[in-house]
């Protein structure tokens, strides 16, 4: 008779294998095609998110730098974050918001940038990217006065202000009158009239006489 010893082991552990990369982030904040007048911005999001088993996830910005305007490895890292489950039982966790991206250095100089951003789960996946569009603005408008106010009587005066500035579409022009040398934000006390960048306008009233003619230009 021949007899035979057998003994079988197993774990006690579900096998769990995750290899799926994650959901793409999206960058909500700044919003695509916007200007920031800061250059370390503040990134914000949204991402779906599915289960704690993925949770946290890492959440990284990236800034193109060589002009491809799309995300390529090497680009530069601007800022990471974390987006955790939100703990409701959810097995999705549908646009869970990222927030707290601080960018490390200043973006420089000013000018239109992409930036992209991705996702990497706790089982080293990580996602594809998405890429945002946002202009870098911290430089002041600049004023020129391309027709200056006449020193001869007229009876019409005619004054043409040019403004130099990267964010035309948001910069409010607005002119006022001065009884000193010095235009300053005492003379713009709100509700002042708007003029044109490049666009004359005409001054047919004595009512400013004697008076400094001020600009201002804000974005």
């Amino acid at each position: 008779t021949v007899s035979y010893n057998t003994n079988y082991a197993g774990s006690a552990d579900d096998l769990n294998v995750d290899n799926t990369p994650p959901d793409v982030p999206e960058i909500t904040s700044p919003a695509n095609g916007a200007f920031a007048s800061s250059s370390t911005p503040t990134f914000a999001g949204i991402m779906d998110e599915p289960s704690v088993a993925n949770s946290p996830s890492t959440v990284r910005v990236f800034i193109d730098l060589d002009a491809s305007d799309s995300y390529n490895v090497g680009d530069t890292l601007l800022c990471t974050t974390t987006i955790s489950d939100d703990g409701d039982g959810s097995l999705l966790e549908v646009n869970n918001p990222w927030s707290g991206c601080v960018t490390g250095s200043s973006i420089t100089p000013d000018g239109i940038y992409t930036i992209s951003v991705e996702s990497e789960d706790p089982f080293a996946n990580i996602s594809s990217s998405t890429d945002s569009g946002i202009t870098i603005d911290t430089t002041d408008p600049v004023l020129a006065f391309s027709n200056g106010v006449s020193t001869a009587s007229t009876s019409a005066d005619i004054i043409t202000i040019t403004v130099t500035e990267l964010n035309h579409a948001t910069t409010t022009y607005v002119y006022s009158f001065s009884a000193d040398l010095t235009c300053d934000a005492g003379d713009f006390s709100g509700g002042e009239p708007n003029f044109t960048s490049g666009v004359g306008t005409t001054f047919t009233t004595e009512a400013h006489n004697g008076e400094y003619f001020c600009a201002r230009g804000t974005d």
